[in-house]
């Protein structure tokens, strides 16, 4: 982990560039898993270990067991 200081009017582009870096050294699964998580809360949900989809309000995917809470 690290610090970065900026102006807080740079703050939405700081953290932009450093999404999209992060965003470059992954692989087309971690992005896949990455914009699953992201997207938690929605109706139906993507379990982001299996793909699946887990309906709104489950603790846990039907399809792989993982557990959210």
């Amino acid at each position: 982990m690290f610090w970065l200081a900026v102006a807080s009017d740079d703050a939405p582009a700081a953290a932009q560039v450093l999404h999209d870096e992060e965003r470059a050294s992954m692989t087309d699964e971690q992005r896949r898993a990455a914009d699953a998580v992201n997207a938690l809360g929605e109706d139906d949900n993507t379990c982001p270990a299996c793909f699946g989809t887990i309906p709104r309000g489950e603790a846990r995917c039907p399809e792989c067991g993982l557990r959210f809470s």
